[in-house]
């Protein structure tokens, strides 16, 4: 893997991007990109506003324009938002400036993960009564976007160790 490849991970919600992408970060010595950091900083406002008040449409557009933004970007690891992909135009142009790795879990494993780390108050598309019914939905819905990726990374109740090796050796032998 040339040193100004850039990697990013793509996934559902709560499946450990943004913790992975530091490690990945620290380990290679690359600077991180958060699709949804740059959002909020674009908008002025936290994700959960930017939903209330303009609706998801307007967010995914805010994520399109940030996406053509890190396009110009070498030698970065690029932590996406779970629905990063839904846009076409996302996926041809981060598959063309990137290797772009899905991180793969079962939706009992997100809903854990977003349990143990108070995850739901940060995430407006899961402020429901069945919040595991609709994550199963909404990973249904998602999956053949998720499997355009160059890479699928079994995340599935896995420590974020173990998930950043398993990517380091994914990138390392591609």
């Amino acid at each position: 893997m040339s040193s100004h490849s850039n990697i990013a991970l793509t996934g559902f919600m709560g499946v450990g991007k943004s913790m992975v992408s530091k490690k990945l970060s620290t380990l290679l010595d690359r600077p991180v990109i958060s699709t949804d950091a740059m959002v909020i900083e674009r908008a002025g406002m936290p994700i959960a506003d930017i939903f209330r008040e303009y609706g998801e449409q307007h967010f995914r557009q805010l994520e399109a324009e940030v996406i053509q933004d890190i396009g110009k970007k070498t030698g970065v690891i690029i932590d996406c938002g779970g629905g990063i992909l839904l846009n076409p135009e996302n996926v041809t142009a981060l598959k063309q400036h990137a290797t772009l790795i899905y991180l793969k879990a079962s939706p009992d494993c997100i809903l854990e993960n977003l349990q143990k780390t108070d995850g739901f108050k940060k995430r407006p598309l899961l402020d429901v009564d069945d919040p595991l019914a609709k994550i199963k939905t909404m990973m249904t819905e998602r999956q053949a976007y998720y499997e355009q990726a160059q890479m699928t990374i079994d995340a599935d109740f896995k420590t974020i160790d173990e998930i950043t090796e398993s990517v380091l050796k994914a990138v390392n032998n591609d």
